[in-house]
């Protein structure tokens, strides 16, 4: 049985402290509550299912500890979803509390897997001669979706850094001629790269 509720800080003032009968605590974000919940702190209603309640209220305890330690995550570097929602639960979250902290924090875009694409691309690009098509595979292996991940490779590669690509790509392939540009095409290079590094 609930015995207290108390407002915690928080900038969108919805986090409360709840205190249970056994002598046990919880923190909460109502937004993990169901509609019905939301509202904290309210009178008790005599007709409601209290055990049913509790465990609502316990199953918010647990999202808003996930998002705590999706947030801790975040700060240190870039996450998607998907591996964010994994290391979560290889933490020990609840799986479904995992998954809807990181639903929520990827609504708010504190969680973005476009962001996260773009800045692996950056750093990759920049130290690997990899192609297009291999670097799109990465992406989607990371859990980005097939859309994100070639808007991203799109906008990293512009020609001039794509024909740099190319160039470094070239150095690790032993082949010649027409050969080569099908490779460097099957690839995903595009012909105006190709065509650039050719040509010069």
């Amino acid at each position: 049985m609930i015995t207290a509720i108390t407002s915690l800080p928080d900038p969108e003032a919805s986090a409360y402290k709840i205190s249970f009968s056994d002598g046990s605590v919880c923190s909460i974000r109502t937004s993990y509550l169901p509609p019905e919940y939301q509202k904290l702190p309210r009178e008790k209603d005599e007709e409601e299912d209290e055990q049913e309640k509790e465990e609502k209220i316990r199953f918010a305890g647990e999202c808003f500890e996930a998002e705590l330690a999706a947030l801790r995550l975040i700060a240190r570097a870039e996450q998607t979803g998907r591996g964010l929602t994994a290391k979560l639960e290889r933490r020990g979250h609840n799986p479904e509390a995992a998954r809807q902290a990181v639903s929520r924090l990827s609504a708010l875009g504190t969680v973005s897997d476009r962001r996260y694409a773009e800045v692996w691309l950056e750093d990759r690009v920049s130290r690997k001669a990899e192609s297009p098509r291999r670097l799109l595979a990465a992406l989607r292996g990371r859990g980005i979706d097939r859309k994100t991940a070639e808007s991203a490779l799109k906008s990293a590669l512009t020609l001039e850094a794509e024909a740099r690509l190319l160039q470094g790509y070239m150095e690790h392939i032993a082949l010649e001629g027409p050969a080569l540009k099908r490779t460097l095409k099957q690839e995903g290079f595009s012909s105006g790269a190709i065509q650039a590094v050719f040509e010069d």
